[in-house]
């Protein structure tokens, strides 16, 4: 009896723990925006993020603004409202070089055109500049964030260009030599591509979220000048299907989630060769046990990947989980439910010892952004 009465102490403070590691930090609201698609951006000692409606112009095609944050969840700001002319409805994450931020709307920025635009401003709200206006022949209502090497963007329409389904493209940073690296093709390859690159050297990586092989998305890569276009990789359900997220690269592998397929057509994670070899289904996600439908991308901490899943886990809310590279391992780290936050999408963002997130819905009923403390000190 003595035994069983420490046990139950035991699992009790463990349950308790959990709870503990997890904060809701703060609940969206109509005043510094709501319903975040994207995730949040770690510089200095403040977190940025967008919000994809709602802001001082609300109503206005959705708005939108630009926030920052501290991790505490104190100091909030809202740094930037989006409106018609301007770009509306962010979708993805800001891109931050020193005081400069750059980011992507999915719609407005052209009367004529309203299909998105690339923009830059300062970390303290100034300074605002539409960099690119997408008006469906060089791209159309980008889904996903820029990816900054050098002086150069990198980022990908998802509609738009040549054949109306999406391209990749390059941009200085001021805005000139904006470039078509490739458009997706109308009956071939990969489209629609909904994520982020990563690079390599002078190689990017990426995923489209359908393809015309076995229509459920493919694995590419492409030089930075637009040559050497190769698909890597293609996803035909029973192994993946429709990635949402981005690539993650450690060595020679490359890590990532699929929205659908696998064993229960909930979604995987993966690990895959950079020359397309040796792919693995590392997890297959099964709803309730273990989360369903990912939207974002992994974060890798020494042989430990971290993400969210949108659905699924105890209360079909999502959850935060971790697994180990080679697939071991597996942890339901948190599962949401509509009070803490609910379908959170994007990446988990890492600022010290504590994981950062957004959740879509949920909290006070229009999102949250929420912190997952780590047991153990990140090296």
């Amino acid at each position: 009896m003595k035994n069983l009465y420490f046990l139950i102490l035991a699992f009790f403070f463990l349950i308790g723990t959990g709870k503990a590691q997890f904060k809701k930090v703060m609940d969206c609201n109509f005043k510094y925006g709501d319903y975040p698609w994207g995730s949040l951006t770690f510089s200095g000692n403040k977190l940025y993020g967008m919000e994809s409606e709602s802001g001082a112009n609300s109503g206005a095609t959705s708005s939108g603004t630009i926030f920052s944050i501290n991790p505490d969840g104190s100091g909030i700001k809202d740094i930037f409202d989006f409106a018609p002319e301007t770009g509306c409805t962010p979708n993805g994450s800001l891109t931050i070089s020193g005081s400069m931020m750059y980011g992507m709307t999915m719609v407005g920025g052209n009367a004529d055109h309203p299909g998105g635009c690339l923009f830059s401003i300062h970390t303290d709200g100034t300074g605002f500049k539409k960099l690119v206006e997408f008006t469906g022949a060089n791209g159309y209502s980008p889904h996903g964030s820029l990816l900054l090497s050098g002086n150069v963007l990198y980022g990908m329409t998802y509609g738009g260009g040549a054949n109306q389904q999406g391209n990749i493209f390059s941009v200085n940073t001021d805005g000139s030599g904006f470039k078509v690296l490739y458009d997706c093709p109308a009956y071939e390859g990969g489209i629609y591509p909904f994520g982020d690159l990563i690079i390599s050297g002078n190689i990017l990586y990426g995923m489209f979220s359908q393809s015309a092989k076995n229509g459920v998305g493919c694995i590419f890569s492409i030089h930075t000048d637009g040559t050497n276009y190769k698909d890597i990789f293609d996803f035909d359900s029973k192994n993946g299907g429709h990635p949402l997220g981005s690539l993650t690269l450690s060595g020679n592998v490359l890590y990532g989630m699929t929205e659908r397929g696998g064993a229960g057509e909930m979604g995987c994670v993966f690990s895959v060769h950079t020359d397309g070899s040796s792919y693995k289904d590392l997890l297959d996600f099964n709803g309730l046990n273990n989360g369903a439908h990912p939207a974002g991308s992994l974060l890798l901490l020494g042989s430990v990947l971290y993400g969210i899943t949108y659905d699924g886990g105890e209360r079909n809310d999502g959850n935060i989980f971790s697994i180990h590279t080679d697939g071991s391992g597996y942890v339901n780290l948190h599962s949401f439910d509509y009070n803490d936050g609910a379908s959170p999408r994007g990446n988990l963002v890492l600022a010290g010892n504590t994981l950062f997130g957004t959740a879509q819905s949920g909290g006070g009923g229009l999102g949250s952004l929420f912190s997952y403390q780590l047991s153990n000190p990140v090296k």
